[in-house]
Parts: C-alpha cells; structure tokens; sequence
C-alpha cells in the first residue's frame, strides 16, 4: 500500500483537538484504513501517592483517543468493509505494576477497549490487535540508565505491526505480546 501521512499539531487528551485532527485527516487522505493507536503517558507512581487529577489526565491521554478514533474512523471502516486498528497496551494490561498504579488500570481499559471493538468488528471484516509491549525504549526511561540491548525498540513494535498488517485477509493477531529477550526490566 501507499503510505501518506499528514501533521497537525494537537492535544489527543483533549476530545475536540482530538476530532479536528480525525476531521482534517479524513479530509486531507479520504478513507483511513489503518489506526495505530499509540497516545500514551507513563508515570511511576502507586495510586496512593499519585495526585488527584493524574487519573483523568491518563485517561484522557491512555484511552480517550484510541476510543474517539475509533468511534470515528469504525463506521467507515464498517461500511466499506476492510480496515485495521492497533492498539499499543502494554503488559501492564495484563500484569499491572502496583508502582505504576494508574498507568496499569488506563493500559488495561485499552485492552478491555481493544477486545470490544475486535467483537464489534469482526463482522464487518475489520481487523483489530493488541500490541502488548514490555519493558520498551520510549521516553518514559529518560533520565535512567538502560541497555538498549535489553529493551523491545520502537521498531520492533513496528516491524510486528507491518507484519500482521501484511497477513492474509483472512488471518488476524488478536493479540501479540513483546517482551526483552532478559525478561521485564
């Protein structure tokens, strides 16, 4: 396929930045038949320490687009019958990390999220997957020592994200998890 992209500078915790951008992308590429949702903020801290707007601000950054998005791009996905969407969770979707307390519960709705619009989908012949990543060199370690060498990189997410986009039509990854050869960090 042909990739095109557009840029627009937005804030996709904030629900109408986030449908102008989904407005002006529609309008500036037509059809849009792959979503890769990839907003997301990471903090290190258990719950009780956290402050008291870091919930809604996680939700808004970790769940509100892939679910606006969705609610936006699905119905055309669904009527010409074709498209795919991946969800970037983490594997604190499925075992959370009580240090990171609300980031935990936010990648774990989007699992929960992900597996619904899979359901809602599959009918309509739209494909979704989870792309569950461990311990991944993003810039949520800047500032801590790592070892690249002992992280899934960026493009390993999208080396797998290419690769099941490119699988027959009649094959879907529900769910896909990536974690550092070493084992979590």
């Amino acid at each position: 396929p042909v990739v095109f992209w557009v840029t627009m500078v937005a804030d996709a915790s904030n629900r109408k930045e986030l449908i102008n951008f989904a407005e002006f992308t529609e309008k500036k590429l037509g059809f849009i038949g792959i979503i890769v949702n990839n907003v997301g903020m990471y903090k290190h801290l258990p719950i009780l320490e956290d402050d008291e707007n870091s919930f809604e601000k996680q939700v808004n950054t970790n769940l509100l687009p892939a679910y606006e998005l969705y609610r936006f791009f699905g119905k055309s996905m669904v009527s010409v019958g074709e498209g795919h969407i991946f969800s970037i969770c983490s594997v604190a979707s499925i075992n959370p990390i009580a240090e990171a307390g609300v980031y935990s519960v936010t990648k774990y709705a989007l699992l929960g999220l992900n597996k619904v619009m899979r359901l809602e989908m599959q009918p309509h012949g739209v494909k979704v997957t989870a792309i569950i990543p461990g311990s991944t060199l993003t810039d949520s370690w800047k500032g801590m020592e790592v070892d690249k060498n002992q992280m899934v990189l960026p493009e390993d997410v999208a080396e797998a994200i290419v690769t099941i986009y490119n699988m027959s039509k009649g094959a879907n990854v529900d769910e896909i998890i990536i974690k550092p050869a070493g084992g979590q960090l």
